[in-house]
């Protein structure tokens, strides 16, 4: 596997979604052909505690895999795999927050990514 730096990777605006209040913020590294995506951090949050829990995944929606925690506090968590998450060839990945209809506003982002 050959290691990437993740700003050679991704432009910084394909790295960070700030979403407007009350809308689920969400990334996703697009299917490449014949090549993997890895992970290695992720990190997301709310700028105020959300009025209930909600939940953070990342999936790559071509699969039953997925990982999933509830979130309800503010600022940010910062998620480490180690090992890095492999995810299958040719298929995309999508970190997502689910919105809160409080008025929380949301974010998500990739913190290291490469082509594996």
């Amino acid at each position: 596997m050959t290691k990437e730096e993740s700003a050679g990777v991704l432009a910084a605006g394909d790295m960070f979604h700030k979403p407007a209040a009350n809308t689920i913020a969400t990334k996703t590294l697009a299917a490449r052909a014949g090549g993997s995506w890895v992970v290695s951090g992720v990190y997301f949050g709310f700028d105020v505690a959300p009025a209930a829990s909600e939940e953070f995944t990342i999936e790559s929606p071509a699969t039953t895999d997925h990982f999933a925690i509830p979130i309800g506090i503010a600022g940010v968590q910062n998620l480490d795999f180690s090992p890095a998450l492999k995810f299958p060839p040719g298929l995309a990945v999508v970190i997502a927050l689910s919105a809160d209809d409080a008025g929380a506003i949301g974010y998500v982002g990739f913190k290291a990514v490469w082509r594996g």
